[in-house]
């Protein structure tokens, strides 16, 4: 599928998924959601901090074509929009990255393309809740890649980027071929709400990842949000190869109106690789009334 400039519907983030924020307030969170949001956590030297400049864009595709960057075993959660289902890019400069353990950290440009809103399908043998899943991201550094992927089991591939304040670009490491492009610039029109409900809402997912083993991996990312500096952009993104399955190529706009692209300046925090593989559970939640 090539998309060309729409401005609309293949740009609409879709709705939340039942049981998200303020579309059920009488339901009880899933049990890996409630024990693995940041807020349930406590903080550990071995946990991986840092500070991120990035232009992040919430778009959307087609379902299947989101379903086609999962890995077996996970599937999209229901959304109360069936056709389309929400994806969200990370256009990001890393800074000072390190174990929260150590004072000294390196830089290094990011690339992070999630699915949001995903589960184990309702497996008895795996825990509830919605995730967000990372089929790609692309590094420009070859320690911060290994080390993401030998410890994090994130699918981390380096790649050749170049990032500036105004724009950032990814061609293949190997070949230099052009895998996307981008450039942005202040919106002209505010937005009242900043962070937006829906990125707020992505951001403080669990992340789940798969070992080369087959085991599932939980870490949760803490943006801290209330504290960050966010504005609205303009962006113009070109996606000029398919480099996972399923993601559309073509010329991507975001214009001041559209509420979907923003340049996010924060510090954040990783569970680290010496955190629990599988979410624990909340005893909490087991003595909590059932909805009839």
């Amino acid at each position: 599928m090539t998309t060309t400039a729409p401005r609309a519907r293949d740009h609409e983030v879709a709705e939340p998924a039942p049981g998200a924020s303020g579309s059920h307030p009488d339901r009880q969170p899933d049990s890996a959601t409630a024990t693995l949001a940041p807020n349930r956590r406590q903080a550990s030297r071995f946990d991986l901090v840092g500070d991120l400049d990035a232009a992040i864009v919430l778009a959307a595709v087609a379902r299947d074509d989101a379903g086609a960057m999962l890995p077996a075993g996970l599937r999209l959660a229901a959304q109360s929009r069936s056709d389309r289902h929400p994806l969200l890019l990370v256009l990001g400069r890393q800074r000072n990255v390190r174990f929260a353990l150590s004072p000294f950290g390196i830089d290094y440009c990011e690339f992070i393309l999630a699915v949001p809103f995903v589960d184990h399908g309702g497996s008895a043998a795996e825990p509830a809740g919605r995730f967000a899943y990372l089929p790609c991201l692309f590094l420009d550094r070859w320690l911060p890649t290994i080390g993401g992927r030998l410890l994090l089991a994130y699918e981390k591939r380096q790649a050749a980027i170049a990032a500036t304040d105004v724009d950032y670009r990814i061609a293949s490491l190997s070949t230099g071929e052009p895998l996307l492009s981008a450039r942005f610039r202040p919106a002209s029109q505010a937005i009242d709400e900043l962070p937006p409900a829906a990125l707020r809402e992505i951001l403080q997912l669990p992340l789940i990842s798969r070992r080369a083993r087959g085991a599932w991996r939980y870490s949760v990312a803490q943006f801290a949000l209330d504290r960050a500096q966010i504005a609205p952009l303009e962006l113009d993104l070109a996606i000029e190869r398919r480099f996972v399955p399923g993601l559309p190529t073509g010329a991507l706009a975001f214009d001041s109106g559209s509420g979907r692209a923003f340049r996010l300046r924060t510090s954040w925090r990783l569970s680290g690789p010496l955190a629990r593989r599988s979410p624990p559970r909340d005893p909490g939640l087991d003595n909590r009334p059932q909805k009839r």
